[in-house]
C-alpha cells in the first residue's frame, strides 16, 4: 500500500510559481497539498485551513546581485484569511490575498486574488483540498492568468511522523511540469528536505529548526541560490 501511494504522488506530482519560498522550494516547488506553513496559500488558498491558528513568516533569497524578499500573515481560525507580499525586483512586487472555508470534513475550498504590480492585473485562483484518508491529502487548483488557464494537482502522504512525501503537477499552455520531495523529521524537531523538479531538473535541499513558537528555515537550490526564512506561529 505504501509503495502504491509513493507512486501516486510522483505520478501526479506541482511547479506553480517558481518563487524561492523556503519550504515549497526545497520540496521541488510543491505545496498544493501543503501543510503547516503560511506560504502554502500562494499555491492553494485552501491550505489556510491546514496552518497554525496565527502565523507570521518572512524570507530572504540571495544569489549574486539578485535578491527577493517578502512575508506572509495568515489566520486559520474564525475567518481563515492570508496575505503575502513579495518584492521580486526594484520595479515589481507580487501580492496574494486568500480566504478559505470548510465544505465538509474531507473537503476544503479557498479562493484567492494574485497580482503582479508591473502588470497591474488581478488573477483569480480557486483551490480545493481533499483528505480521503488520514495520512493522504490531495490538492486541486485552477487559475486564470490573463487569457490562459493554469491547472494543478498536488499530493501529500505522511508515511510516519518522521517521513513525509509531497509532490505537484502543473499544466500550463500545453506544458506539463512536475516537482516533489521528501522530508525527514527527527525527534528533536530538526528536519531535512530533499527535492527535485522536471523537465528542467534542479536539485534542492532544505533544513529547519522547528522550535515553538519560532521556526528557522534554510534552502539551497542548485545553480539558483539560497533562501533563509523565519516562521512565528501561535496555536
Amino acid at each position: 500500500m505504501k509503495i502504491f501511494m509513493l507512486l501516486c504522488v510522483f505520478s501526479f506530482a506541482p511547479v506553480v510559481y517558481s518563487l524561492p519560498l523556503p519550504l515549497s522550494s526545497s520540496l521541488g516547488n510543491s505545496g498544493r497539498a501543503g501543510y503547516g506553513s503560511a506560504d502554502y496559500h500562494i499555491l492553494n488558498s485552501a491550505a489556510l485551513l491546514h496552518g497554525k491558528m496565527y502565523q507570521v513568516s518572512g524570507f530572504y533569497f540571495f544569489e549574486g546581485n539578485e535578491k527577493i524578499y517578502g512575508g506572509s500573515l495568515t489566520n486559520s481560525r474564525d475567518i481563515p484569511i492570508g496575505f503575502t507580499w513579495l518584492r521580486l525586483s526594484p520595479t515589481n512586487t507580487y501580492q496574494v490575498l486568500s480566504i478559505a472555508g470548510r465544505l465538509s470534513q474531507k473537503f476544503l475550498m479557498g479562493i484567492g486574488i494574485h497580482r503582479y504590480s508591473e502588470q497591474n492585473e488581478f488573477f483569480p485562483h480557486l483551490g480545493i483540498l481533499y483528505k480521503p484518508i488520514e495520512k493522504l491529502t490531495l490538492g486541486f487548483t485552477g487559475e486564470r492568468i490573463q487569457s490562459r488557464m493554469k491547472y494543478g494537482m498536488g499530493a501529500r502522504f505522511v508515511f510516519t511522523e518522521s517521513f513525509i512525501i509531497q509532490g505537484d503537477a502543473v499544466y500550463d499552455q500545453d506544458i506539463l511540469s512536475f516537482g516533489g520531495g521528501v522530508e525527514f523529521i527527527t525527534e528533536n524537531k530538526f528536519s531535512i528536505r530533499l527535492g527535485q523538479v522536471w523537465p528542467d531538473p534542479s536539485f534542492r535541499i532544505g533544513v529547519s529548526f522547528n522550535g515553538y513558537p519560532i521556526k528557522l528555515d534554510y534552502t539551497w537550490v542548485q545553480k539558483q541560490g539560497h533562501t533563509v526564512g523565519i516562521r512565528i506561529e501561535s496555536e
